[in-house]
């Protein structure tokens, strides 16, 4: 057998012999999930993007301090700009975001805000949707 010839089961392979292990998009997964520095809440809230050019209707199905997930018509995922917008979510407030993401109907926003106002949203939204 030569050096460059594997021997054995599961040899040549990346995990090797034994039962698999989580998969790359688990551990992706738990990689963002583990770097998020507010807690999420599932909400379902009527809201409006606009950067200036466009504004239409978004739905919020996501929110924390540093962020929301929008869901928004087939479409409209070209026309929330890479360089971001404002986020107006009534009673809630209106925040300026940049795009992190986007699929075809959804896109993820990172609030553009400074360290004791992204705290003091946090808070705000804790108590408006309990866990």
């Amino acid at each position: 057998m030569s050096a460059a010839t594997p021997a054995g089961p599961g040899a040549g392979s990346m995990r090797g012999p034994g039962p698999p292990g989580p998969g790359p998009t688990t551990e992706v997964y738990a990689a963002f999930a583990n770097r998020r520095q507010f807690e999420r809440r599932q909400v379902q809230l009527a809201a409006r993007f606009y950067d200036g050019t466009a504004e239409f209707q978004v739905l919020v199905t996501d929110i924390s301090g540093g962020g929301a997930r929008l869901e928004f018509n087939p479409g409209l995922s070209q026309m929330v700009s890479d360089s971001g917008g404002n986020l107006d979510i009534p009673g809630i407030g209106c925040f300026p975001a940049s795009c992190r993401w986007r699929t075809g109907r959804s896109c993820g926003l990172a609030f553009d805000l400074r360290p004791e106002r992204r705290e003091a949203l946090a808070r705000q939204i804790a108590a408006a949707f309990p866990a």
